[in-house]
């Protein structure tokens, strides 16, 4: 566009100078014609010079537009695009698992601390009917194991423990010694019949 610009301004300088030359000729040679075209001549030839410059300015450019081209399909080929991604759990999905074994830990913890209720109260109520239904002998041996207790709860722990101990030590004794006495009359009937 710049060359079109250039060549039609070189092109109207040289129809004002050949007017000039014409009205020259006609009228009489002035000082002030005659000056005028002589700067006339020297745009005229400036211009021609810029129109070659700028000619070799935009041969320049397109040399680097083709170099620029040449580098960005070079570096395209090198490029490799990776993705990488990266999966997290988002926060309130930690907060509702927390919350889902916080709750499930508080309802074993209530199902026991339930079971352990009715033990107790199965246990009070046996309790309670022992004292109505008693005689006079079991109330005060009633009375008397709720003192002992009251006093040193630790002491009848470990004494009731180790009479547990000791009986069911000794039914195992009973239960051994009655299987050792079937295996006795078994081999006398054995021998019997010999």
């Amino acid at each position: 566009m710049s060359d079109e610009l250039l060549q039609t301004i070189v092109e109207k300088l040289e129809a004002l100078e050949i007017a000039l030359l014409k009205q020259d000729n006609e009228s009489a040679n002035t000082l002030l014609h005659r000056n005028l075209l002589n700067e006339i001549k020297a745009c005229k030839s400036g211009i021609e010079g810029l129109s070659t410059e700028v000619n070799n300015f935009s041969k320049k450019m397109e040399v680097q537009m083709l170099r620029f081209d040449a580098f960005t399909r070079i570096s395209d080929k090198h490029r490799q695009d990776q993705t990488i991604h990266h999966h997290r759990l988002h926060k309130g999905l930690w907060v509702s698992v927390g919350l889902f074994i916080l709750v499930g830990l508080l309802a074993v913890s209530l199902f026991n601390s339930r079971t352990d209720l009715k033990r107790y109260e199965a246990n009070d109520i046996k309790y309670r009917l022992l004292k109505v239904k008693a005689d006079t002998v079991v109330l005060r041996r009633l009375y008397k194991t709720d003192s002992i207790y009251n006093e040193n709860p630790d002491a009848v722990k470990k004494a009731t423990i180790q009479e547990e101990l000791r009986i069911a030590e000794r039914a195992r004794l009973f239960q051994l010694a009655s299987e050792k006495e079937k295996e006795a009359k078994a081999l006398i009937r054995k021998a019997r019949r010999y």
